[in-house]
């Protein structure tokens, strides 16, 4: 032995040991601390020192002492592995990670790895395993069963979709080196990939042709190459073709697609602005109705302003009356003083619904003002005993609906039909130029719209989504194509209309018609003055009544005669 370690002058020895690393650094602390003469500092008030000293620099054998575990060796990756391995094993089929297995080898007092070296080995003994399991199963290998062979096949044609690819790929870049390995070894590239592939698939079947130089026949090879190379052309030719229409086609589609987004948004810009047309319009109209409307109202409150101040005057009158009468005979006066005169007015065939909408305001009036508290009896200014029941003026007694009555010659001319919507006649086949014109009757021509004119009668076809007036079209054949529209409506439809038109919708639909006609004339520019269409003066002026329809005229005068 001794000779031995003469010869090779000493083995080498194992380095980084525990104890030798713990007696190197024990010797050096010793050479220090006999090197070190100066006293240590110590501060008996704030503890300040050695202690302090020696937290702050702790000892370098304890700090560099590794805790818990074996020292890492090298060990060969067997099937037969040892404990170590198999508790490696046991842990990463767990799922555990590298990290936490090599913690979990220092607790048990095992072999010290860190996490990078317990994957690489779990990795390695894996590999060896299943080779190991691969070994046995070729051993102890069974006979074949039915159905596996079908399952083995099905699953081979399954993998080599996956390869194929790739294969085709390996082929292609094997023929292209063979290409270029013959090309150096020829000093020339004479021959492509694809003619190498072709040349061995050949010499392989046994169908290659000679070589050029021991051909007999060199005429029919030569044509053989000029059909070759006439085919290519063609092929090319066809390629090229077959990319040509491909482009043209999908250029033909991508147009066809623009053409359609184009008119797709012209499509939609047109209806865009039909809608907007078709908006500014309703808002014309609606502009128009309120106009009409606030005009309406300023004359009804100049009219109910000047009813007011007439029967003021007549009240003062009265009142007058009844003072001197008093003085001269010391008696009340007889009778009901503007009671009687009404019911004067009344028997003379005056026309009495004036005072009772003069009633009828002046009732709202009075409500509204008990409700918002801006009535006589609400002003800080007014007296007490002012009011309309502690004043002189009689209480006006509100008469009911069977007392009013209106004269009218026209409308006591329509018989017993009096009140009821009239069965307007089916529309006739009657063509005048492609349009299909309504026929005037009777019952068309005492419509409440024949007052209407010809812009506001087209204004009610355009909210009716109707065709508008006809230029051969008359007035009173506008207002019968009207009332036959108006037959033709549904009862939704017509509620709908009347809700539009600020009306109630109770009542049979006969009675919701002439509703909604009589609605649509009152907004009209004569029927906010008060006319209707049955009245005299109208009747004479109205284009309908003269021709077929003038007996209809005359009848009306012939009542308003006897009345």
């Amino acid at each position: 032995m001794d000779g031995l370690e003469m010869f090779w002058g000493g083995a080498p020895k194992p380095l980084n040991e525990d104890v030798e690393i713990r007696g190197e650094f024990e010797l050096t602390r010793d050479l220090d601390d006999e090197a070190v003469s100066e006293p240590e500092y110590y501060n008996p008030q704030t503890g300040e020192g050695a202690a302090a000293k020696q937290r702050a620099a702790p000892d370098l054998a304890k700090s560099l002492r590794v805790p818990g575990g074996l020292a890492a060796t090298s060990k060969k990756i067997t099937a037969d592995y040892d404990s170590d391995d198999g508790r490696i094993i046991e842990l990463k089929q767990q799922g555990y990670s590298d990290e936490y297995v090599a913690e979990k080898l220092q607790q048990e007092g095992r072999i010290r790895y860190v996490g990078k070296t317990v994957g690489s080995r779990w990795l390695r003994l894996r590999k060896v395993l299943e080779d190991r399991e691969d070994e046995r199963l070729d051993d102890e290998l069974s006979d074949w069963h039915i159905g596996e062979d079908e399952m083995i096949t099905n699953i081979k044609a399954e993998v080599e979709k996956k390869y194929e690819t790739k294969y085709q790929q390996l082929q292609e870049k094997k023929w292209r080196e063979v290409s270029i390995y013959l090309a150096d070894k020829l000093g020339k590239r004479k021959y492509t990939a694809k003619a190498c592939e072709e040349r061995f698939e050949a010499i392989k079947a046994g169908t290659a042709l000679l070589p050029i130089e021991i051909d007999d026949d060199q005429a029919g090879r030569r044509q053989m190459r000029e059909q070759r190379i006439a085919k290519a052309k063609a092929d090319r030719a066809a390629n090229e073709e077959a990319v040509r229409i491909t482009a043209e086609l999908k250029k033909a589609k991508q147009e066809a697609r623009k053409r359609a987004r184009e008119e797709m948004v012209a499509k939609r810009e047109e209806e865009t602005t039909r809608k907007n047309q078709e908006r500014k319009e309703r808002n014309r109209i609606k502009r128009e109705r309120e106009i009409i409307r606030q005009k309406l109202k300023d004359a009804r409150v100049i009219r109910l302003a000047e009813m007011r101040a007439q029967r003021d005057w007549q009240m003062e009158k009265w009142r007058g009356e009844k003072t001197l009468y008093k003085n001269f005979t010391g008696k009340n006066m007889p009778g009901q003083g503007g009671a009687a005169v009404r019911q004067r007015k009344t028997n003379d065939g005056c026309d009495t619904d004036e005072e009772d909408e003069l009633d009828d305001t002046e009732l709202t009036e009075e409500s509204d003002a008990q409700m918002t508290g801006e009535g006589d009896g609400g002003d800080e200014g007014s007296e007490p005993g002012t009011s309309r029941a502690d004043s002189a003026l009689p209480i006006r007694i509100k008469k009911s609906t069977n007392d009013r009555r209106r004269v009218n010659p026209a409308r006591n001319a329509r018989g017993k039909g009096k009140g009821k919507a009239p069965a307007a006649p089916v529309m006739p086949a009657t063509v005048d130029g492609g349009f299909n014109k309504a026929p005037v009757t009777k019952e068309t021509l005492l419509n409440p719209r024949s007052i209407m004119n010809l812009e506001e009668l087209d204004a009610c076809l355009f909210s009716r989504k109707l065709p508008l007036r006809h230029p051969t079209e008359s007035h009173a054949e506008v207002v019968s194509r009207l009332v036959h529209a108006d037959n033709d409506l549904t009862v939704p439809d017509l509620n709908e209309l009347l809700r539009a038109a600020l009306e109630p919708i109770s009542g049979k639909k006969d009675a919701k018609v002439q509703r909604l006609a009589a609605a649509e004339a009152a907004h009209s520019v004569k029927g906010s003055a008060g006319l209707i269409s049955t009245e005299l003066e109208f009747m004479r002026d109205y284009e309908g009544y003269q021709g077929e329809f003038a007996y209809l005229l005359d009848e009306a005068e012939a009542a308003a005669s006897e009345m």
